[in-house]
């Protein structure tokens, strides 16, 4: 796993444990590809050129998951 924001994945990990209990987050991955990142959350997948816009969107996804995709899943 890449550093978040400037935060080790240990950092992460222990910021965010819960997230990683299988409390109802979905599969989260990113893939770098030549002008940005790819990211796949559950079945949506979105497409970004900023790594802080990514880690902005994911910590929003990790502290409410419910809310997050409200704001950037469209139907």
């Amino acid at each position: 796993m890449a550093s978040l924001g400037g935060a080790t994945t240990q950092e992460f990990l222990n910021a965010y444990p819960a997230q990683f209990l299988g409390n109802g987050h979905r599969d989260v991955t990113i893939k770098k590809v030549h002008n940005g990142w790819i990211i796949k959350v559950g079945c949506a997948t979105f497409v970004e050129t900023s790594w802080k816009k990514i880690c902005a969107a994911l910590k929003e996804y990790w502290d409410n998951p419910v809310k997050a995709e409200k704001k950037y899943y469209k139907k």
